[in-house]
């Protein structure tokens, strides 16, 4: 089964916009999407992008991670994990 990538941007707690990251395994993106939003960060958000998890995704992995560590990021949690 496919993996992807969902990311949502949501209203944080202090009003300022957020960005989070999960992974959902479907076979279908809009399948992906339906899953996604069952595990959406907060009760207002946006599906940003919905993309095919690749081994080729690099870019911004560094940058994300360094954001989720300094606290300025919230991780959604991931059911397969």
């Amino acid at each position: 089964m496919p993996s992807w990538i969902v990311q949502f941007v949501f209203e944080g707690a202090e009003g300022d916009a957020e960005v989070s990251l999960t992974r959902v395994d479907a076979e279908t993106k809009e399948e992906a999407r339906d899953l996604a939003a069952k595990k959406a960060p907060g009760e207002d958000f946006v599906i940003a992008s919905v993309v095919p998890e690749s081994d080729e995704q690099f870019l911004g992995t560094v940058k994300h991670q360094a954001i989720m560590m300094s606290g300025k990021k919230t991780p959604v949690p991931n059911e397969n994990e």
